[in-house]
């Protein structure tokens, strides 16, 4: 009974960890993507195994676009977890929320890491109870606490015989160059140490903060493989296999599906060694081509065509993607006037154009919400796309690249040619309409979930409740209208429109972040827009954005607690001439006759730390003085 209440205790502390969805292997996100085909990449993954049996502590797997790395990390995951060696894994992603950024990177592998290891797992639930605000704080002292403590201080009869293994996929695909060298430091700093039996596959681009990470590790710790230096003819020789896998089965799809029998060698040698030599080494160019293939009408010689048709392309990522988006246009039979080809691209540019630059992955539905036009048009453009985009049947599910050179290939003036997103373009559109979207949808109001009572705790408000009354495009608005102004080229255009908006439904948009659960991301929001908008003259948007920060100040904790106590507790107890408090008077509850009587203006006091339930008994800054820590008996 006693060990029953112990497991209920631990599993409720450990269901507070920020988790990031689809980071893990195997994940429900990324269960179409594919393995190594059977007798391909086994160098690489031979070596692979090798270093598990006897390597150093960290490998570092590097290569450029389009090899196959993913590919490689999930199959050599796969071994592992059968293997009974897979201890957890991260699997980034850039433009897939959580998954593009370390904010749950060290939650995340700690709670994979509970999962394998029952005495992880009670250590882990104690650090959690001794400190439930270790969630928000900084990545070194996460990592110290959720991972490096409960491995050191497991007994060592508890560890098994092989360590285990920590896989990570495309590290450069992490958003904030700072975080990827912190990340390589504290794993340096786990891997130092026999406590913690631990080995880690990592795998990047050869980019220049992972580069420079690794050269900062001592080499006794870490050793690394250049795919781009294993033999070419090994590399072709795998992607001839892929070829001679998949085309025979593309070409039986097709007769079911057209009733056209192709010869029994198709597409024939001649034109297999051209697909041979325009894949060598790049893996992506094989697999989307045989996607492309696979998703082609009842012409496919004439689909085949056109992919050889761009062999003297000097740019692989020319040669895999122009044939793909030319196909639509100029297919057999398809007859476009070039003004329809020119509409058809400048449709394809409004849809696609957000997709490869959404901080966050959203639905066909969703996004046909935030651009302002039928879902079904959306479906319309995207449908011939399905070789490049991973396109769910279900309309709910997020839209997503299959490969992140998809995204550098379209914002390429040199390679893209008539199929270039204007990146900045974009942004502006994105935050114009994110804008748009919250003052308009009708979504954003007092009261949002209709709970009525002032004292609702967010936790007690169910999460569908939540998600019915912010659908995934308020969300997003929500969330990352200020990402996209940050990257926009000129601001004086927005500076009216922010305006408006914060005097109008500022109060609302707290209340949708406090039930999104993101309510320190409003402070940094407001960060962000004093460091945009700020200038020599303080105007009336500077003004509201320095009342708002202290007003913001002063209320996060109980906010992120109690929505609905930004209008009550938040408002009451402002100051006097409070500009937020004089923009939103009216939203003051009429039940409150007598308010207390406040001081005039703001004063020094600038935010109270809250959180504990007892005393505080010590505090302790760090020595750079950014960081403080305090201690109580609760």
């Amino acid at each position: 009974m006693q060990q029953s209440v112990q497991a209920l205790s631990d599993n409720a502390g450990l269901s507070t960890l920020p988790y990031a969805a689809g980071a893990a292997y195997p994940s429900g996100e990324d269960e179409h993507e594919p393995l190594c085909l059977l007798n391909t990449r086994e160098d690489v993954l031979n070596h692979i195994s090798n270093w598990a049996a006897i390597g150093k502590r960290i490998l570092w797997l590097h290569g450029p676009a389009g090899m196959g790395k993913s590919t490689i990390a999930r199959t050599a995951a796969r071994r592992f977890l059968k293997q009974g060696r897979l201890g957890a894994t991260f699997f980034f992603k850039r433009g897939a929320g959580d998954r593009s950024n370390a904010s749950r990177f060290f939650t995340t592998i700690a709670f994979q890491l509970s999962a394998k290891l029952p005495t992880v797992k009670r250590l882990l639930a104690k650090a959690i109870k001794d400190d439930p605000s270790i969630i928000g704080k900084p990545k070194a002292e996460q990592f110290e606490r959720l991972i490096l403590e409960p491995l050191s201080a497991m007994n060592s009869l508890s560890l098994q015989a092989l360590p285990l293994i920590i896989v990570i996929d495309a590290l450069d695909e992490c958003d904030n160059q700072d975080d990827v060298k912190r990340l390589l430091q504290l794993l340096e700093q786990c891997t130092s140490t026999d406590a913690t039996r631990l080995q880690i596959l990592i795998t990047s681009r050869p980019e220049l903060p992972v580069d420079l990470g690794f050269r900062a590790m001592s080499k006794e710790l870490h050793h690394d493989v250049s795919l781009y230096e294993i033999q070419e003819n090994t590399i072709r020789a795998d992607i001839a296999t892929f070829y001679k896998h998949q085309l025979p089965k593309i070409a039986e799809e097709h007769k079911k599906a057209y009733g056209i029998e192709l010869p029994p060698n198709w597409p024939g040698a001649e034109s297999l060694e051209d697909l041979l030599n325009m894949s060598t080494p790049l893996f992506i160019f094989a697999a989307t081509v045989c996607l492309f293939l696979a998703d082609t009408d009842a012409d496919l010689e004439a689909g085949l065509a056109a992919i050889l048709k761009e062999k003297h392309q000097i740019s692989r990522l020319a040669q895999t993607y122009l044939p793909i988006l030319r196909w639509p246009l100029s297919r057999p039979r398809t007859n476009l006037s070039d003004h329809e080809k020119r509409l058809r691209i400048k449709q394809f540019r409004e849809a696609v154009g957000p997709i490869i630059l959404l901080a966050s992955p959203l639905s066909t539905s969703a996004l046909a919400k935030l651009l302002g036009i039928r879902e079904h048009d959306v479906v319309r453009r995207l449908n011939p796309l399905r070789s490049v985009l991973n396109i769910p049947r279900n309309n709910d599910d997020p839209v997503t690249l299959l490969h992140l050179s998809f995204r550098e290939f379209l914002l390429d003036e040199a390679l893209a040619e008539e199929f270039l997103v204007d990146e900045q373009e974009t942004h502006m559109d994105l935050a114009r309409m994110c804008l748009e979207h919250m003052r308009k949808s009708g979504h954003l109001r007092k009261d949002i979930c209709k709970v009525q009572a002032p004292g609702t705790l967010r936790e007690d408000i169910d999460a569908q409740t939540i998600n019915n009354a912010l659908p995934a495009d308020v969300q997003y608005s929500c969330r990352y209208w200020v990402h996209h102004l940050s990257l926009c080229p000129d601001l004086s255009l927005y500076r009216g429109q922010v305006l408006s908006f914060l005097k109008g439904y500022f109060l609302y948009w707290l209340e949708a972040m406090s039930l999104m659960g993101r309510m320190l991301e409003t402070v940094s929001a407001l960060d962000s827009l004093w460091l945009l908008f700020s200038n020599d003259e303080v105007d009336e948007l500077e003004n509201f954005l320095l009342d708002a920060k202290r007003f913001l100040l002063q209320n996060v904790w109980m906010i992120g607690q109690a929505p609905l106590q930004t209008y009550i507790s938040a408002l009451i107890f402002a100051p006097e001439r409070s500009i937020v408090r004089e923009q939103f008077r009216m939203e003051i509850p009429c039940w409150i006759r007598l308010p207390p009587k406040m001081q005039d203006s703001w004063d020094a006091l600038l935010q109270t730390l809250e959180g504990h339930e007892n005393w505080v008994n010590a505090v302790a800054f760090s020595p750079d003085g950014k960081q403080l820590a305090s201690a109580s008996y609760d």
